[in-house]
């Protein structure tokens, strides 16, 4: 998409574009048509962007109340990770082994990891990494500072998504075990060969993984600005590394390594374009070439006498195997990094609207495609919902009403969004499409259903998708405004305040894991109250004044919790619901 293809204008009107400081797919860009009474002219409103911002004088000081709670979540790991450590002193591999948990808890935090993380993230093969953990064990660690690193992230992440007796039989709590074992890969990974010599084996595959849990918000000292830079160094070493080559065109290289690097590449790209939507920028490598992984099942790739072999022809494409969500994240991957490329380009014109339309129409029929592929049976005899490939499609599905909502921004933030009725109508589709999705990812501890296989463990999914979710709602809240002020037909229905406290829940839950949840929570908070001050037609400031006495007996009442939980066990207790039952005539919960 160059200028010189009729996908651009030269704006909506025809008058020069001017240049933006944050792109399309920014959360700020997003709040700023937020809106609030104003009540000296009955039907009218005014930016409630100020409020959501902490930039209004007379709110600043309460904003920033709300917002200090953040320097209470900490972490061992510090600001520079993975680059720098807490630690002042060096551990050798044997003193990491004796701080490790039990081997027992050890197998079920890997197995955790693989079950969860790696349908999403297809970075290894389990048979060769069992077997690799074996010899770490009869070898008492002995091993070189890339693995490590690298099986000491999956910990982390496997932690995260590890049964409930696991962690309950663990000596420590949560945060204490996540903080520990971050804190010695980012001292393992610091004095491995990441700067002058960095492998696609381990050292990329390890830089993932550190990718993930930032976004997460497992890594409380990282801001977003330091995830762009170290997304940045992932990818440039990806790419010195010619990852992003077709494995043809590089030295000889067996098909079983081939396979991994080009996994490797597919994940780099999915991790970038999440990173580039997050924070408004770009892209880095938008030239790309389809690198797509063979559409085959794990079980295919065997060890033989010369090593490992990838055995027996790829499935065909309508068949899903273990790689199918790989291969259908490389083929659509293209497409929305130009998308998003675009909309966040600070001097690019616009999409034509007749060209945002048609774009949208074929993001919709790539997603129904998937679907068929992914999970082909009809939707009532499909597996239990939280099934790895439901879960892949939900995935899928996020992503690309992510991408729809970007793609229709520039209309729906325009001064002139009433002429753009199905930009309208799109936008509220997908944004209550990833809505549902965020409720159904909700911890469930009774989903088990006897006779079927353990439900996956979704939840982890509502962290490492904050910010699509947050953008979601948003964007619900703008299109509730406008419709309760009749600049758009009424579509939305009765249940926008149970859809709000819904989502906001989710939001209440979480709020202590890291500073960008509390930074969410306060915002999506505030951006309810702006809606609830217009429904209400009462003062913005004595709404959010409610408002944010709420969020902040939440936060408190997550001190109290943590507090007790140390205080009486020692260990990790269950997330309750904060704050009482609340009417179905309240807004904010």
């Amino acid at each position: 998409m160059t200028s010189s293809q009729p996908l651009e204008a030269p704006g909506s009107d025809g008058e020069p574009v001017e240049p933006k400081l944050v792109g399309d797919t920014h959360w700020t860009a997003i709040a700023y048509l937020v809106g609030t009474p104003d009540l000296e002219g009955p039907g009218q409103y005014t930016a409630g962007f100020p409020y959501i911002s902490g930039t209004k004088p007379s709110w600043s000081a309460r904003d920033a109340r709300m917002r200090s709670y953040k320097d209470r979540v900490t972490s061992l790991s510090g600001a520079k990770f993975p680059f720098g450590s807490s630690s002042s002193f060096s551990l050798d591999v044997r003193q990491i082994v004796r701080f490790l948990p039990p081997r027992i808890h050890v197998d079920t935090l890997v197995g955790s990891y693989f079950r969860a993380f790696e349908p999403v993230y297809h970075l290894f093969h389990r048979k060769q990494f069992e077997i690799e953990l074996g010899i770490f064990w009869d070898t008492n660690g002995v091993c070189v500072d890339a693995w490590l690193a690298q099986f000491l992230m999956m910990m982390v992440l496997g932690y995260q998504v590890a049964p409930a007796y696991t962690q309950a039989q663990m000596e420590l709590l949560a945060d204490d075990w996540t903080d520990r074992l971050l804190d010695a890969a980012q001292l393992v990974f610091r004095r491995s060969s990441y700067y002058l010599a960095p492998d696609a084996e381990s050292l990329v595959p390890t830089m993932c993984l550190i990718a993930v849990a930032q976004m997460m918000g497992l890594v409380t000292g990282v801001d977003m600005p330091q995830l762009v830079t170290f997304m940045g160094f992932l990818t440039r070493s990806a790419m010195v590394l010619h990852l992003d080559k077709p494995p043809s065109t590089t030295t000889i290289l067996s098909p079983y390594t081939a396979e991994l690097r080009k996994r490797t590449w597919v994940t780099v790209q999915l991790l970038d374009l999440d990173v580039a939507m997050r924070t408004g920028t770009s892209y880095m490598h938008e030239d790309l070439k389809r690198i797509i992984p063979l559409n085959i099942n794990d079980d295919e790739i065997i060890w033989t006498a010369d090593g490992w072999t990838l055995a027996g022809e790829p499935s065909p494409p309508h068949v899903a195997t273990d790689s199918t969500f790989q291969v259908k994240l490389a083929e659509l991957l293209p497409i929305l990094v130009r998308i998003v490329n675009h909309v966040n380009s600070p001097n690019k014109p616009p999409f034509k609207y007749e060209q945002v339309l048609a774009v949208d129409d074929i993001l919709t029929a790539l997603l129904r495609k998937i679907d068929s592929v992914l999970c082909p049976e009809p939707r009532g005899q499909r597996l239990v919902d939280l099934h790895p490939r439901n879960v892949q499609l939900s995935f899928f599905t996020v992503l690309i009403n992510r991408t729809r909502l970007a793609l229709h921004h520039h209309y729906v933030s325009s001064p002139r969004f009433c002429e753009y009725p199905s930009s309208s109508t799109k936008v509220l589709d997908a944004a209550l499409v990833m809505l549902r999705i965020q409720q159904d990812w909700r911890p469930k501890p009774d989903a088990a259903v006897p006779g079927q296989p353990v439900p996956f463990p979704a939840h982890w999914l509502l962290d490492l998708c904050r910010d699509d979710f947050t953008a979601a709602l948003l964007y619900y809240i703008i299109t509730a405004h406008r419709q309760s002020l009749g600049q758009i037909p009424h579509w939305i229905g009765a249940n926008q305040p149970s859809v709000i406290r819904g989502c906001l829940e989710v939001y209440k839950v979480r709020a202590r894991r890291s500073p960008g949840h509390i930074d969410d929570l306060v915002t999506l908070y505030v951006a309810a109250g702006c809606l609830e001050s217009v429904w209400a037609l009462k003062p913005c400031e004595e709404v959010l004044e409610q408002v944010a006495d709420r969020v902040e007996q939440t936060l408190r009442g997550r001190l109290v919790e943590e507090s007790n939980e140390r205080a009486v066990s020692g260990k990790k207790g269950g997330v309750a619901l904060l704050g009482s039952e609340t009417s179905s005539n309240v807004l904010i919960p």
